[in-house]
C-alpha cells in the first residue's frame, strides 16, 4: 500500500511549511492527485488520519481534488482525455498508441491552511 508512503510524505511536508510558518496547527490540506496516478483515495484518507495522529494536521481536513488524465498524439496531435487512465488507450483520431500524458499522472499540495 503506497498510500501510507504518500500520507507520511505529504504531511511531513505539511508540518515542516506549518513549523516554518510559525503554526502549531494544519486546519486543511488540499491535494490535486492525477486520475492515473493508481491512488487509491480512500485508503490514502485512512492512512492520512492514521498518521496525522500526533502532529500538527491531526483533525485537519484532507480535500482531495482530481485532475483528469490528458493526453496528446504524438501521430496526429490530437489533445484526448482517455475513458480509462489507468489503462493505455489509442487515439480516437488516429488509433495510435503512441502519446505523451500532459497531465492527470501527478500528486501535489497544492494548499495548507494554519491556524494563525
Amino acid at each position: 500500500m503506497h498510500e501510507l508512503s504518500l500520507s507520511q510524505s505529504f504531511i511531513r511536508l505539511a508540518d515542516r511549511c506549518a513549523a516554518d510558518a510559525g503554526a502549531d496547527r494544519i486546519l486543511r490540506i488540499v491535494l490535486d492527485i492525477g486520475a492515473g496516478a493508481a491512488v487509491e483515495i480512500d485508503a490514502l484518507r485512512f492512512c492520512f488520519e492514521t498518521i496525522a495522529e500526533g502532529t500538527r494536521a491531526e483533525g485537519a481536513e484532507l480535500v482531495i481534488e482530481v485532475t483528469p488524465v490528458k493526453l496528446k498524439c504524438r501521430a496526429c496531435g490530437t489533445v484526448y482525455q482517455p475513458q480509462q487512465p489507468q489503462l493505455p488507450e489509442p487515439c480516437p483520431e488516429c488509433g495510435k498508441y503512441a502519446y505523451d500524458c500532459l497531465e492527470g499522472r501527478g500528486m501535489s499540495i497544492r494548499n495548507i491552511e494554519v491556524e494563525d
